[in-house]
């Protein structure tokens, strides 16, 4: 019975001799919410690294390829738009949240390792006033590179996708 005192009534003391900690309505709500932020953040992780998983295993197994996911958080605007150029893809995921977290996807295909790397490290992505592209070096010999994104926007967002063979998708908003 004795290691049961403090469960029984909240003005028992410990077993050290000190009352029973109270909770309080902060660690009653908070800390679930901080919980549930963190499992997403650690989902969109997860699906980023499979893409990721999945690049490098690639379709295309005699080009090098080379694959890295960006990270960018930014403000949100009146519109949302990005541009997938050509064989990117568009994903928007709406949160409860109030900013825009991006996660481009680059890929590069090239004769050699080498090459492939130092198309990826030419790609830049633009993030100017609620318009997401990217830009990078001109296509040839044998040589190519895409960017696809998952953007995670408020629920309630004007969204705009513009792609080349890339698919397009929106989800909870």
């Amino acid at each position: 019975a004795q290691l049961f005192r403090g469960l029984v009534h909240p003005m028992i003391k410990t077993s050290t001799g000190h009352p029973t900690m109270q909770r309080s309505a902060y660690s009653t709500f908070v800390f679930p919410l901080f919980l549930l932020a963190t499992v997403a953040t650690a989902q969109n992780d997860d699906r980023a690294e499979r893409w990721r998983d999945n690049c490098e295993r690639g379709w295309n197994n005699d080009r090098a390829r080379f694959c890295e996911v960006r990270t960018y958080t930014i403000s949100t605007a009146t519109k949302i738009s990005v541009d997938g150029r050509a064989n990117g893809g568009v994903a928007f995921i709406g949160e409860n949240r109030r900013d825009v977290r991006i996660v481009a996807r680059v890929q590069a295909s090239a004769d050699d390792d080498a090459t492939a790397s130092a198309i990826a490290r030419q790609i830049r992505i633009i993030t100017d006033g609620g318009k997401i592209r990217s830009e990078g070096p001109s296509q040839r010999d044998h040589t190519s590179w895409s960017v696809s994104y998952d953007v995670y926007v408020p629920n309630q967002t004007n969204l705009e996708a513009i792609t080349e063979n890339g698919g397009i998708s929106a989800e909870d908003v």
